[in-house]
């Protein structure tokens, strides 16, 4: 087993424990792009302006595929002065229309077919992985701390908190850098969380290349701002090391396999350079220990000497103590000087080893030249690690790299990009590159770094003494939530927090527009509804959803929420429609729920799990529960004169719409006509209520009024027709009657005639 691997180092500790562990690796995506060598590869045609270089490479930009496209010949499309042009669906960005526009000049000409289609795209603009969303809602739960606290909103530097005695303004200053912190590092352990679940999920590492960029740019972000002064040395290491997988597993294991690793020609230029360039340093050792080079100290004593004087330079080298003590690094590079200048006066017997060790110790005491092989970032941690590891030298460790990179015209990745931007304190550009890459994590990160002051330069050119950087990718992120289902609850969540003046508004808009799958999510509608306190929301939410319940069939779902919203009009319409059809059908509508709740035989047992309806809900109902009791009576036989009564009964009542009558009145049919037994169900007081009941009937018909949609002789009319137009296959069903009735008025006079043999009939009973 080789002693070195190419791990991906993700924590600090992985840098000690790197050597002996044999981990399957990958290049992070193919971040970078690199030749077999090593050396990137870059465009010699590609110079891109320092001022311009937000023109992210095509893979920063989702790319539109269709498979009948409007544009055939992209030369006869400009010949003809035609462009393509976009527009998204508001609601849903990942949605959109493209469709061929003339110029002004160009209007009278007659279009093209192709000008007259509209053609639709969809592009996925975020990730719905359920990875993803847990992402997403476990950070937006961390941040709440800061989202909600004021004073982490701005930050104009240490003045804002130099109030009070000396001892508080101290504890405040430290709790306040331990918050963010702990906070930063839980973004960045979320986020490489997402990647380890995306890849057991089965993704690609070209999948989830996005993410691991963000990561790699979180990594300098933290050394450079956020981590702890002790930490920074070590920090940039982990950035360099995790950005790119350096020495090759496979070139490494080539030179430890043989019988002596030190004396292969690339053990010195390549293995042990790549390991002292990238700080390394306990690898580097640890090589050396297995390297065989200490039989150099029979064959040549003062060369193996001058190599255990350099590791024990490395070994020595404290990342925590240089990061804190200038004059502890002083010491220690003096010593590497030392080393380095007693080359000339030792006589070796082996040049080609010594001169490529000697080369070494030039590197690590400051004297170090430019390989074309190395990366631009691998540059910068030699001059931060070997000149003097300090941040206040970093702009100038920077103007070294940009002179032998000509940066940023080599760069090809949007990482890269953005980790110069926060080496030169572009802070917004590395923002807009953050947010190329993903939303949610842009807007973390601005908020972040508002609360450490990053940005008080920005705000000072602003007028807006209230503008606020974080607050604009924040409710981008809002608007992104709100188009992903699983991420609704952090985008209301998120709105609710921030409580701008918008606020109330989206809520507003959003709500309605969001279909409730389960009774959950409902609740959890109206609770944010009564958060805000927002009572007319909560009512047209309870409507449209009981009228998206209504639609698929559920009725006593709709009916409850409908007297949930308090729009009684639109419950009583609804009962009265649930009427309209049972009369129609010739008994009830057949929802089984709907009838338990109604029904009178509901069994002890499941009495508690029965539905509470509201006192206007039960009044509404009540003549629909009534008509299922009529039928009910009068379809079993068994109690007749009561299923008569009722009938009456609910004839009787003083708010039943006028339409209804006929149909009523018609049920009494079966039993004016049949043979003599039955006309006994009839006494004369009730024959006397059924005659009054037709009068009223006959003066509505001399007072009614001619406009179709208000007559309810004509709405009678039209009812009537289509219940004796329907199907009807009970026995016992009115539409059996012989010589039916085919319009409303022949209904009035057969049942006026079969009601005046009746009374002949009782009249002469009682005699």
């Amino acid at each position: 087993m080789s002693v070195l691997t190419s791990k991906r180092i993700d924590t600090l500790e992985d840098i000690p424990s790197i050597i002996f562990n044999d981990v399957d690796h990958s290049n992070n995506g193919n971040k970078s792009a690199t030749t077999s060598n090593g050396q990137h590869a870059y465009d010699e045609d590609d110079n891109v302006n320092a001022d311009s270089d937000l023109d992210m490479k095509s893979e920063a930009f989702p790319i539109i595929t269709m498979d009948d496209p409007p544009i055939s010949s992209v030369q006869q499309f400009q010949e003809l002065r035609r462009s393509l042009k976009i527009t998204l669906n508001p609601l849903h960005g990942g949605e959109g229309m493209l469709f061929i526009s003339q110029g002004d000049e160009e209007v009278h000409l007659a279009p093209f077919e192709e000008e007259t289609k509209l053609y639709p795209f969809t592009v996925e603009t975020v990730d719905d992985s359920k990875s993803y969303a847990q992402y997403v809602n476990q950070t937006y739960e961390q941040f709440k701390i800061i989202l909600k606290d004021n004073q982490f909103k701005s930050f104009d530097g240490d003045d804002d908190l130099d109030i009070g005695l000396e001892n508080t303004i101290t504890e405040n200053k430290k709790q306040r850098r331990l918050v963010l912190q702990r906070l930063f590092e839980c973004l960045s352990k979320n986020l490489n969380d997402l990647v380890l679940n995306q890849l057991k999920s089965g993704m690609h590492d070209s999948d989830t290349y996005k993410y691991n960029e963000l990561l790699d740019i979180l990594n300098l972000l933290n050394a450079l701002e956020f981590g702890d002064l002790t930490q920074t040395i070590t920090l940039l290491i982990m950035w360099v090391n995790r950005a790119q997988v350096e020495p090759d597993e496979v070139l490494v294991e080539n030179i430890m396999n043989e019988e002596k690793p030190y004396e292969h020609p690339l053990f010195w230029s390549y293995l042990i350079s790549k390991l002292v360039k990238r700080g390394l340093f306990q690898v580097a050792v640890d090589v050396l220990n297995e390297s065989k080079y200490q039989e150099l100290q029979e064959i040549d004593g003062k060369l193996f000497l001058f190599i255990q004087d350099f590791q024990t330079l490395l070994s020595n080298y404290d990342t925590v103590g240089f990061a804190t003590s200038s004059k502890s690094f002083l010491q220690w590079k003096q010593a590497a000087c030392q080393l380095r200048d007693s080359y000339s006066d030792v006589d070796f017997k082996r040049l080609g080893t010594s001169a490529q060790v000697f080369e070494l110790v030039s590197l690590i005491s400051g004297n170090h030249s430019i390989d074309p092989s190395d990366s631009w970032y691998e540059v910068l941690l030699v001059n931060y690690l070997y000149s003097f590891p300090s941040k206040e030298f970093i702009l100038e460790y920077m103007a070294i790299v940009s002179q032998n990179f000509n940066l940023p015209g080599q760069i090809e990745t949007v990482w890269e990009l953005a980790c110069l931007d926060l080496l030169e304190m572009n802070y917004l550009r590395m923002l807009t590159r953050l947010e190329m890459l993903d939303t949610a994590t842009s807007a973390f990160v601005s908020v972040l770094c508002e609360a450490q002051g990053l940005f008080k330069e920005y705000i000072t050119l602003s007028d807006d003494d209230s503008f606020l950087i974080s607050e604009y990718l924040l409710r981008n992120l809002i608007y992104s939530c709100l188009s992903n289902n699983p991420l609704l609850p952090t985008g209301i969540g998120l709105t609710i927090t921030l409580n701008n003046e918008n606020c109330r508004e989206l809520v507003s808009e959003f709500l309605p527009r969001f279909e409730c799958l389960t009774n959950d999510d409902l609740e959890w509608c109206l609770s944010i509804c009564a958060n805000l306190k927002l009572p007319d929301l909560s009512a047209r939410i309870c409507k449209i959803q009981g009228q998206n319940l209504k639609d698929k069939g559920l009725l006593l779902e709709s009916l409850l929420l409908f007297s949930k919203s308090g729009d009684i009009p639109l419950v009583a319409n609804t009962c009265w429609l649930i009427f309209e059809n049972a009369l129609l059908l010739g008994h009830s509508i057949g929802d089984k729920l709907l009838d338990s709740v109604i029904s009178d035989q509901v069994n002890a047992e499941d009495k508690s799990d029965n539905v509470e309806l509201s006192p206007v809900l039960r009044q509404c109902i009540s003549p629909y529960a009534i008509l299922c009791r009529v039928y009910n009576y009068l379809s079993s036989g068994s109690n007749v004169r009561m299923g008569i009564s009722l009938l009456i009964k609910l004839l009787r009542f003083p708010f039943l719409p006028p339409k209804f009558q006929p149909l009523l009145l018609a049920q009494f049919l079966p039993f004016l006509t049949s043979n003599d037994s039955r006309k006994a169900f009839f006494n004369t007081q009730e024959l006397v209520i059924i005659i009054e009941l037709l009068n009223e009937y006959d003066s509505r018909l001399k007072h009614d009024v001619p406009d179709a949609r208000k007559s309810s002789v004509l709405q009678a009319d039209l009812l009537y027709q289509l219940a004796i137009s329907g199907d009807y296959n009970k026995a016992d069903d009115w539409r059996k009657t012989k010589r039916l009735p085919q319009t409303v008025l022949e209904l009035l006079i057969t049942l006026r005639k079969n009601i005046a043999i009746q009374l002949s009939y009782n009249f002469s009973q009682e005699k």
